[in-house]
């Protein structure tokens, strides 16, 4: 009888493929339609007298366009007021307007914005304008008349239709770090670490596990066995699951994660790895069916996974007869800790399941006292 030691099967773990992150962005661009119009009035002083203190510019602009407007002057003993008077187009527009006052050589001298324009009454019109003392418009000081000239130049500004670009998409290559990381678990000659699973072997690098598990972290800073013979034997992991939590260390990856979530869940606890116990939880929550909802809620209770708990007594509550018809549910019943704590969580739950109310029923009242657990009502 030969009774040779089978030798132990090296494996190496394969790279997985390249991914890309993706990068998007998109443009808006506010567009505005720009409106100016110099209005120039010469022997100011005489307009008083001649036309009954009033007077209006031309109407603007002269290209066909859906906005006209003008400027009208109106003058009293002590006050000059101008006022914007709008011909068609102005309802319902968003617009800014300024007017200012232009001194020698076309220089502004004043400006007014639109918040500094007021209401101003014409009869029974209303116009937006300003009001000027006349002891302010020839006062030398100010330089807002040219002699007997008054300049004034308006400018309006309308928001037009928005525009947006389409989504633009850029695909980001990974960081050429991530890829030499990833090519570290192809080649065992670099490897410094060798965990032995299933009679398997994987190779990692000392330094890389301590900085992803503070278990693999405390393993290897005292003078333990491991750490003498930089292996690590684990008889009670599944090889496939320690692949993937090394691609996970090294890429930030799991590709296979749908063929050994609860076992990875189990590593990670094991190996104090926070992101990616929560990476896996999640998707265990997210994937349940009802022939796995009683496992799942065993194993989230033994880790004390409130939020996995909580995800998956809401699932059983929802598919309760059809849960209570598998296999697994033995692992449940028949325990009463676990149902216990099941069915408080499912009371928790309360009336926010969609499923009929099982709080009112009372169904959790009837199957929790033949345990002889207090009432839940």
């Amino acid at each position: 009888m030969n009774t040779a030691q089978t030798p132990l099967q090296e494996l190496v773990v394969a790279t997985p493929k390249t991914s890309l992150s993706c990068r998007t962005s998109s443009t808006s661009r506010i567009n505005t339609e720009c409106i100016s119009h110099h209005w120039t009035i010469e022997n100011f002083s005489k307009c008083q007298f001649f036309q009954s203190g009033t007077c209006f510019s031309e109407e603007f602009p002269k290209d066909p366009s859906q906005v006209k407007l003008k400027l009208r002057l109106d003058l009293s003993k002590d006050y000059a007021s101008i006022c914007v008077v709008p011909v068609q187009g102005m309802q319902g527009r968003n617009y800014v307007c300024t007017l200012s006052l232009l001194g020698e050589k076309g220089k502004p001298v004043q400006r007014y914005f639109h918040n500094g324009f007021h209401t101003l009454y014409r009869g029974n019109t209303n116009y937006l304008g300003i009001e000027i003392g006349k002891f302010f418009l020839y006062s030398p000081e100010n330089l807002c008349m040219n002699g007997d000239t008054l300049s004034i130049l308006f400018e309006v500004e309308f928001l037009s239709e928005s525009t947006n670009t389409p989504v633009k998409r850029t695909d980001i290559p990974v960081s050429p770090l991530l890829k030499n990381l990833g090519t570290l678990l192809e080649d065992k000659s670099f490897g410094n670490v060798q965990l032995t699973v299933q009679r398997r072997n994987l190779y990692a690098h000392r330094d890389v596990l301590m900085l992803s598990s503070p278990v693999f972290g405390a393993m290897f800073s005292h003078p333990t066995k491991e750490s003498q013979e930089q292996v690590i034997h684990l008889p009670d992991q599944s090889f496939d699951a320690m692949r993937e939590m090394l691609l996970f260390i090294y890429t930030g990856e799991v590709p296979n994660l749908d063929k050994v979530a609860e076992d990875l869940y189990v590593a990670a606890d094991k190996y104090s790895m926070g992101e990616l116990k929560t990476l896996c939880g999640d998707y265990l929550g997210s994937n349940l069916t009802v022939e796995r909802a009683a496992d799942a809620f065993v194993l989230s209770n033994m880790y004390s996974d409130v939020d996995l708990c909580k995800s998956v007594a809401r699932f059983i509550a929802d598919h309760l007869v059809a849960v209570q018809r598998t296999a697994g549910w033995k692992n449940i019943w028949g325990k009463p800790d676990i149902t216990e704590r099941l069915f408080m969580f499912i009371a928790d739950i309360g009336n926010s399941l969609d499923s009929p109310n099982l709080m009112t029923d009372g169904w959790l009242d009837r199957r929790w006292r033949r345990w002889g657990g207090p009432s839940f009502g």
